[in-house]
């Protein structure tokens, strides 16, 4: 993707489902695993977010 003309930015997600249960309950979520570093360098999220905080270092792999 670094070859094509005029991208300026890209970064790599993975889209999923998981199903939650417990003994009363199931529901679906969706699920998106980011690369934050990409999101971080091509995006504006980490500076339009209004409650909370953007990732950090310390964050690491989490399941």
């Amino acid at each position: 993707m670094d070859s094509i003309p005029g991208l300026k930015a890209y970064a790599p997600r993975l889209n999923g489902f998981a199903r939650l249960s417990s003994d009363q309950r199931t529901d679906v979520a969706r699920v998106v695993a980011i690369d934050d570093e990409a999101e971080a360098s091509g995006y504006r999220l980490k500076f339009i977010i209004r409650d909370g905080e953007y990732l950090s270092p310390d964050d690491g792999p989490q399941a």
